[in-house]
């Protein structure tokens, strides 16, 4: 094994520990290591790492960075305002349960328990410690004092963040890797270290040139695809026989939606009316489908990386529950702009960064920021930026370049589209000047498109620099949940949602993503996502209703979205 480098940080701490509202705190007790190791395929990492409390964020689209948290030290979760905390220590673990605010006591967990150190030590690691974790939808409502009626029938919490003791980070780019070891002293890290040399040594000895056997013996199953077929061939071949067999709406079938095509359309004749009223402008509506599934859910998850990567995919393994996420939106992040314009890679989860060159990196989908702005003299005052990157607007893919490409101008050239992320953007505008300073705000870019295994979307990108005194807690409270997947005004729409659905939506249009120790964070929302529990898959697909729309498109743009999941189970 290739001798790789170590970085190891060890504060001078005072070993005290105190009680907070019940909670135990770990201040000042947190150390951590930090190794480069050999390269490992992710996906075939996380198979081998993974556990109860474990989480997988990918960047499956070209992006650059996938980040993995395993055994965790301390657990956190919130359902209806009561808070339950989870703490691992020397085997054993301990448990907390009270009322309060979840999200300040996520901040204090991440502004309190991390040693402070210069980042820069650091510059290629996104993500080095602290929450991974998700959002819920319906946590969201909270903010705006809506008191929810509908059936909570999977009991989601609202609030998840695991603290890994064990990170692992990816750089697709560089094709390097490194793992950051948390403890609570030397003998803890010298210990985890040990371990991991051996773990990378066995794992090394798995490469073999007959790779499949490798893969069987960590679980992770891929059928060979024939050299001669490309995936969609054999996707499609797959398909024509599954469907040949099941209806997908069939009442008779397994795999049902809680709607019928009547019933959703006269649910969107209702949201026309309220729009028609002026109670509202538009609302994300969605149905839920579901199916019975006793399988390993981490198989959907990588079938839907290899049949539609998206940069903001995320997998939980949590004790009764299991999430598969391929979202292609972004809600928010929170980056650091370091005054002295020294490098420093400020990195999205979905691989994006920026330093002194801010305006001179493209993007990894080809578009770039614009030159003349006057953003980067904001930055020079300030020390963290928020984006938003907003969705709206979905059409399928052609068949053929020339469909596809017929398509693309259609979805450019709809005015109801345009209106649709015209109105997010003003909401999105509206979100950030809750938190951002006067007059930084400003949308550098709006319609760009973007083209996924299915359908084509139209998104906007909005940003600001972030007002003195204020952090991720503050981000989260102004734009939680997404205005693209509420609608417009937020919070009438939200009311309307929860009249028209039958369900708490639960992770479905929540976030999942990182929160780290020095407060950059990195949230997706969580669309084409797989809810796995008691014995059943979960998933919703929902399309925005303004008073132009056509019931039955927007149906259509349901099964669109879907398709991609769809595939995951019947390939």
């Amino acid at each position: 094994m290739t001798k790789l480098n170590t970085f190891m940080f060890m504060p001078k701490t005072n070993g005290k520990e105190s009680l907070k509202n019940g909670a135990r705190d770990f201040h000042g007790r947190l150390q951590f290591l930090v190794k480069k190791v050999s390269w490992i395929e992710p996906l075939r990492l996380y198979s081998m790492v993974r556990g109860d409390h474990s989480v997988f964020l990918h960047s499956g689209k070209a992006g650059r960075y996938s980040i993995i948290g395993a055994r965790p030290f301390f657990v956190l979760q919130a359902k209806n305002g009561l808070i339950e905390e989870r703490h691992f220590v020397d085997g054993k673990e301990l448990f907390f349960k009270y009322s309060g605010d979840v999200l300040e006591i996520l901040r204090q967990k991440i502004f309190l328990s991390a040693p402070r150190f210069n980042r820069k030590l650091l510059p290629d690691i996104p993500f080095f410690g602290g929450g991974l974790g998700f959002l819920s939808y319906d946590f969201g409502l909270t903010f705006e004092g809506i008191h929810q009626r509908v059936l909570d029938d999977l009991q989601t919490p609202d609030c998840y963040f695991i603290f890994p003791s064990r990170v692992y980070v990816f750089d697709h780019e560089k094709k390097c890797a490194f793992v950051i070891l948390w403890g609570e002293n030397k003998a803890s890290l010298e210990k985890g270290l040990s371990e991991i040399d051996s773990f990378f040594q066995d794992a090394e000895k798995e490469i073999t040139p007959d790779f499949s056997q490798a893969l069987s013996k960590y679980n992770v199953n891929r059928t060979p695809r024939p050299r001669s077929s490309s995936l969609k061939e054999v996707v499609q071949k797959v398909l024509h026989k599954a469907f040949s067999r099941v209806s997908f709406f069939g009442p008779s079938h397994e795999l049902k939606s809680n709607l019928s095509r009547d019933q959703y359309i006269s649910k969107v004749e209702g949201i026309r009316e309220y729009i028609r009223a002026g109670e509202t402008y538009q609302v994300n509506f969605s149905q839920r489908f579901s199916f019975p599934f006793s399988d390993d859910s981490f198989r959907i998850f990588e079938r839907l990386t290899s049949l539609n990567p998206s940069p903001f995919q995320a997998y939980f393994q949590c004790p009764k529950i299991s999430i598969a996420s391929c979202s292609p939106e972004r809600l928010v992040s929170v980056q650091p702009a370091h005054l002295d314009g020294s490098f420093f890679d400020g990195v999205f989860f979905d691989g994006r960064s920026f330093d002194r060159s801010f305006f001179e990196k493209r993007f990894f989908d080809g578009h770039s920021f614009a030159q003349d702005s006057n953003f980067l003299k904001d930055l020079k005052h300030s020390e963290w930026v928020v984006e938003t990157r907003p969705i709206k607007g979905t059409i399928s893919r052609g068949k053929t370049q020339e469909e596809d490409e017929k398509n693309q101008k259609a979805l450019l050239e709809s005015v109801k589209d345009n209106a649709e992320l015209s109105m997010i953007v003003d909401l999105a505008r509206n979100d950030l000047g809750r938190v951002c300073r006067v007059g930084t705000i400003e949308v550098n870019e709006h319609r760009v498109l973007e083209g996924y295994s299915h359908v084509w979307h139209t998104v906007s990108n909005i940003r600001g620099v972030l007002e003195r005194g204020k952090d991720f807690s503050h981000v989260i409270r102004a734009v939680f949940p997404g205005g693209s997947i509420t609608g417009c005004p937020k919070k009438r729409t939200m009311e309307i949602i929860d009249e028209m659905e039958d369900f708490k939506r639960g992770v479905y249009t929540g976030s999942a993503g990182y929160i780290g120790f020095d407060g950059a964070m990195d949230l997706n929302i969580m669309i084409r996502t797989l809810v796995h529990t008691s014995g059943k898959v979960y998933f919703h697909s929902g399309g925005g209703i303004v008073f132009d729309s056509d019931p039955e498109k927007e149906y259509q743009e349901t099964l669109d979205k879907a398709a991609a999941l769809k595939e995951s189970i019947l390939y």
